[in-house]
Order: C-alpha cells, then structure tokens, then sequence
C-alpha cells in the first residue's frame, strides 16, 4: 500500500506542488536554452488543467504572498502572466580584465615594499 492511501492531501497543496514543478520544469527548460521564459494566463491554465489541477491570477497571488519558495521561482508576474526566474534574467557578472603582467608584477613589488616599510 502506498503511503498517499493512508492520508489525506488537501487539494490546494497538490495544487500548489503541481504548479511548482510545472514552474521548475519551465525554468529548467529555458536555461537549458539560455533565454527568459514568460508564460500566459491562458498557458498555465492549459498546462494545469492537463496534469488535473487549476491556477489563475487570484489563485496564484494568494499562493505567492503565502509561500516564499515561489518567489525563487518567479521573477515577476501581472494579470497578462508570469515571468519565470532564469539564469538568462540573472545579471551578467562582468568581464575579467586583462592586466598585463609587468603591471601585475609592479603593483605586487609595490605592496610588498610598503609592507616592509611598516
């Protein structure tokens, strides 16, 4: 027997759960292909309604003001739908710069002097 016989699942937590995953496998798949992911209103309803669950707008801002973890999820999201948080959203860190190395050795020589000197 499995453990879901035995006890009970409020709808709304499967619910909850089912549009985690549903936002994880969306996020994973636009990393994969390095670009942002927005989705409609119209989108997720299809989505959710195929795997037996429901989801709008009042739903899903009431889950999101309750539940932190989705915030880690969701970068953004209005009444058109949700922007889904990516690695293509993340700031880009910066460039390394290139210091020639008899800069490199020269600013080294110089600290090490006025480390001697103290």
């Amino acid at each position: 027997m499995r453990f879901s016989e035995f006890i009970a699942v409020p709808e709304n937590t499967a619910s909850e759960d089912a549009f985690k995953g549903l936002m994880m496998l969306l996020r994973q798949s636009a990393n994969n292909e390095k670009e942002g992911s927005k989705i409609s209103w119209d989108a997720i309803q299809t989505y959710m309604n195929n795997i037996g669950h429901t989801m709008d707008y009042n739903t899903f801002k009431t889950m999101y003001d309750e539940k932190p973890e989705l915030k880690a999820l969701v970068s953004d999201f209005d009444e058109n739908g949700v922007t889904i948080n990516t690695s293509a959203d993340a700031p880009q860190q910066d460039e390394p710069v290139d210091i020639p190395p008899d800069q490199v050795v020269s600013k080294a020589a110089k600290r090490a002097m006025n480390k001697r000197d103290m």
